[in-house]
């Protein structure tokens, strides 16, 4: 069973995305590709926090966090790309 407050998470990492992206579309930041994947695999696992409430509970848990655990090391490459080069 999902909770209120896992589905405004995940609505609010998508708007918060979409308004990331808006913002380095008009900026001259150079931001690692890296990260947007790494969002993305955040807003990948708000999701499977969901769908594990109503089927496949253990599969989607581990996915969940398995997709924090990606976005983890994307956001440490990035980093580390954009310190070095």
């Amino acid at each position: 069973m999902e909770e209120q407050s896992e589905i405004i998470n995940f609505i609010l990492s998508i708007v918060l995305f979409l308004y990331y992206l808006y913002l380095l579309k008009g900026s001259e930041l150079k931001v690692h590709v890296l990260w947007i994947y790494a969002m993305l695999c955040i807003i990948c696992s708000n999701a499977a926090t969901i769908v594990e409430g109503y089927v496949y509970y253990e599969l989607f848990d581990y996915l969940e966090h398995g997709l924090y655990m990606v976005a983890g090391l994307l956001f440490f490459i990035g980093a580390f790309r954009l310190k070095t080069f």
